[in-house]
């Protein structure tokens, strides 16, 4: 198994999309469902890494599952062994992000993916008007 990149790095893809999952085998297949199909309409390239929170459920059989479908390269799990909470999870998620662009999001879905060009266009308007290779877009 290859080690996870380090954001310290260059950016090799275009958008990273990082999910926090405790305990998730339930309700990240539903995510994962409909983040795929709407992610196969897009014209860059991503990564997804769901970072496993030492969940006591099979989560991380959930995301292999996925990674068997749709290749390690698109979709990995990151196991941590022991719960370091969802900001936790979060910052392990990032550090190990090979995406110009990072996105976090529950495994729940409660934030509409349709919404993720909208917040990428207010993220490279920010750029583009700051004169800056650094900003954040949030969307709730």
């Amino acid at each position: 198994m290859k080690p996870f990149p380090s954001i310290e790095g260059p950016p090799t893809l275009d958008l990273t999309i990082v999910i926090p999952a405790y305990n998730e085998s339930k309700r990240l297949p539903v995510f994962l469902d409909v983040l795929f199909p709407y992610l196969d309409t897009v014209d860059y390239s991503y990564e997804i890494i769901v970072v496993d929170d030492g969940s006591k459920d099979n989560t991380a059989e959930v995301v292999h599952g996925y990674s068997k479908n749709h290749g390690s390269d698109v979709i990995r799990c990151m196991k941590l062994p022991a719960n370091k909470g969802k900001g936790g999870a979060v910052r392990q998620g990032v550090l190990s992000s090979r995406g110009k662009e990072i996105l976090f999001a529950d495994a729940d879905g409660a934030t509409d993916i349709n919404d993720l060009g909208k917040v990428r266009t207010s993220l490279q308007n920010l750029l583009e008007s700051s004169k800056t290779q650094y900003g954040m877009a949030v969307g709730s």
